[in-house]
């Protein structure tokens, strides 16, 4: 089982709580008051976005374990050794870059909406 606790909030003093349970989690990020995980089960890997102290929605599924992972603003990067999927918060896949080197260094600026990252000497960087 794993918990998450959050510090609380200055406005309402109210501590929320989330649980993903009785799965194993393989990377979490936080942007503001929700956070984008992801869990393997059942010979999956799943994406999941809950807001902290939300219920849970039904996870997507993805194709493999990601070497990277970033949530900012809403999108979730995926990025996997030659391959990048984003996810919007509702878990609908919005862009696709497939190459046939290894991804390095990526990075998201721009209020999530760009991203950037090293293919052997190349540096590819496009918006969403």
């Amino acid at each position: 089982m794993f918990g998450l606790s959050v510090i609380p909030q200055i406005d309402t003093l109210e501590s929320k709580m989330s649980e993903i349970k009785n799965k194993s989690v393989i990377n979490i990020d936080f942007y503001e008051d929700k956070y984008s995980y992801v869990v393997f089960e059942t010979g999956k890997y799943l994406l999941g976005v809950k807001k902290i102290g939300g219920k849970d929605r039904e996870n997507v599924e993805i194709s493999e374990m990601p070497r990277n992972f970033i949530y900012d603003n809403g999108n979730v990067f995926v990025f996997y050794q030659k391959s990048m999927e984003v996810y919007n918060s509702l878990r609908m896949k919005i862009k696709e870059y497939n190459g046939s080197m290894l991804i390095t260094d990526p990075i998201v600026f721009g209020e999530g909406r760009n991203v950037a990252f090293l293919v052997s000497n190349k540096l590819i960087m496009f918006g969403i």
